[in-house]
């Protein structure tokens, strides 16, 4: 059996993809809890989704800016809402087009989520994040 070495879990970790899903499974760990702690605290699920999202984006730009890009962070924030903002747009019209064309809206939004995430890594590291 193949043994995992430190040298090799530091080389997976200095793997910029790599980082960028441990970066986003985390932030979306986080966003949850922050959603389920508002709606056990009484907000509607609405609300409690849209401040996770609000905590999320904020959250995510640190993350991902400091520990996947290694980036300087000042000046950026503006670029990364625009991203989310176009990332969004992007997301919708996917699933729009997906149930266009027969698919339900939970597999639609399922199968946008692999374009929508491959867009977001690629503007972070060419324009986002870029230095």
């Amino acid at each position: 059996m193949a043994r995992i070495t430190r040298d090799a879990i530091v080389a997976l970790l200095n793997n910029q993809l790599i980082r960028f899903g441990l970066v986003g499974l985390a932030n979306t760990i986080f966003s949850y809890g922050v959603y389920a702690t508002g709606v056990y605290l009484g907000l509607a699920y609405y609300i409690a989704s849209l401040v996770a999202l609000l905590v999320g984006i904020v959250v995510s730009f640190f993350m991902q800016g400091r520990l996947v890009f290694r980036a300087q962070l000042s000046g950026r924030f503006s670029s990364f809402l625009v991203m989310w903002g176009l990332l969004y747009l992007l997301n919708i019209g996917l699933i729009r087009l997906f149930v266009t064309f027969g698919m339900d809206y939970y597999f639609a939004g399922l199968l946008a989520a692999v374009p929508v995430v491959v867009t977001s890594f690629i503007l972070q590291k060419l324009i986002v994040f870029k230095g």
